[in-house]
């Protein structure tokens, strides 16, 4: 899980971003499709913050939810769009951008094993599979 998140810094706390299932789904009602939202930030500078912040509070409460999950006796709060918006300054902005970016383009790649990685079968193993 780890290998498929990004890291942003937000008031000197480090917040990791996972784009989940239901990260595509939020953000396919809020944008129209993960396609869509790159146009959204290009649109009215305020308008443009205001869906910066949505999106890291969305995605940073995706790993935090993973988190809680895996960590019942450490749960991480919530991060709200409005916690985003005031614990940031104008150009740290840019960054987030980017790590948004990032984290889409790890939670949309697949990992391809070559022949060589992948751990084959035995023969028997295979001919039971065929024959069965």
């Amino acid at each position: 899980m780890e290998d498929r998140t990004s890291t942003i810094e937000i008031a000197g706390k480090k917040y990791k971003l996972l784009l989940t299932t239901a990260a595509v789904k939020a953000i396919s009602r809020k944008f129209g499709g993960l396609e869509n939202v790159e146009e959204e930030l290009k649109k009215d500078y305020a308008e443009a913050i205001d869906s910066v912040c949505w999106l890291i509070s969305t995605l940073a409460n995706q790993y935090i939810y993973w988190h809680n999950t895996q960590h019942r006796d450490d749960k991480h709060e919530d991060l709200t769009p409005e916690m985003v918006e005031n614990l940031t300054l104008p150009f740290e902005i840019i960054d987030c951008k980017e790590a948004i970016a990032d984290c889409f383009n790890k939670g949309m790649s697949r990992n391809v094993k070559s022949e060589e990685e992948v751990n084959l079968k035995p023969k028997k193993a295979q001919a039971a599979v065929q024959t069965g």
